[in-house]
């Protein structure tokens, strides 16, 4: 199926926003001299865990009530492989 006919739920585009609106934040805190890098980095899990459950609920309606990372990726890896890829590379 190709992705103009692919049917949107309502929280996938809630969660991709919100991890959208993160990455704007890291972006204005790493441009800024002074910026914090503490929250940058916080940023930067928060819009992981935020893109993690966006997935789950495009694949199985519904996303864990967690906030580790290794959880929400364990149940993203059981539908696609290539999550593998993602960790190596988080991880760098």
């Amino acid at each position: 199926m190709d992705k103009k006919n692919m049917p949107q739920d309502p929280l996938v585009d809630e969660w991709r926003a919100r991890a959208s609106d993160d990455e704007r934040s890291i972006d204005a805190i790493i441009k800024e001299e002074g910026g914090a890098p503490n929250t940058a980095c916080f940023l930067s899990q928060q819009m992981a865990e935020k893109l993690l459950k966006a997935y789950l609920v495009f694949r199985q309606g519904t996303h864990a009530r967690v906030h580790a990372l290794d959880a929400l990726w364990e149940q993203c890896r059981a539908h696609e492989a290539s999550f593998d890829d993602i960790k190596k590379r988080a991880r760098i």
